[in-house]
């Protein structure tokens, strides 16, 4: 009898974790999802061209999202995923997922926090879609508040004189297939 009451209580016990940890996260972690397909430009100090490549980003509503970066050769570099489960963003690498960071889903921003703080640049308008501008030092970024703060373009200077410049082509509104979202995640986990 004693060995049942264990059991029931451990059970429980289990059961109380999981639901702590599921009612901690949001239920909807993302309110869009969106296909976002960008081209990267590197410019010298002259203003001549350096190199391009595309970037599309692939983000669901369950709050997962995938980065793939083709270069013209059709060449792709290791890919980016945001995998809501895990918290946690990967580089998928040499059959392995590097962790870089945690990630929590929706960035915790506001529209008025944005325009109070020192780094609000002013609002423009990308595709359609209303930004935020924000300065910090040599990087200025173009956030989209109706896309969860989805940073749409990039701007950044680098010490040697060479400019970045991340713009988007195209925003395309719904779920991205599962294809499209799928990585390895049988993949042994590598933390950096």
């Amino acid at each position: 009898m004693k060995k049942l009451y264990g059991l029931i209580i451990i059970t429980c016990l289990a059961i109380s974790v999981v639901l702590v940890i599921h009612i901690s996260r949001p239920a909807t972690p993302l309110s869009v999802a969106y296909t976002l397909r960008s081209r990267v430009t590197e410019y010298d100090p002259a203003g001549n061209l350096v190199s391009e490549h595309d970037e599309t980003r692939y983000v669901s509503t369950n709050g997962n999202w995938r980065e793939v970066k083709t270069y013209p050769d059709g060449r792709q570099m290791p890919e980016l995923v945001g995998d809501y489960e895990r918290q946690a963003v990967f580089a998928v690498k040499n059959n392995a997922l590097v962790r870089l960071s945690d990630y929590n889903g929706r960035p915790n921003q506001t529209r008025e926090r944005l325009m109070q703080s020192s780094s609000f640049g002013g609002e423009s308008n990308i595709l359609g879609y209303e930004v935020l501008i924000e300065r910090n030092g040599p990087q200025t970024t173009y956030i989209a508040p109706a896309l969860d703060w989805q940073v749409l373009k990039r701007e950044f200077s680098h010490p040697d004189g060479t400019f970045l410049v991340v713009e988007p082509t195209s925003i395309e509104i719904g779920e991205p297939s599962a294809e499209a979202l799928n990585y390895h995640r049988e993949w042994p986990v590598i933390s950096r």
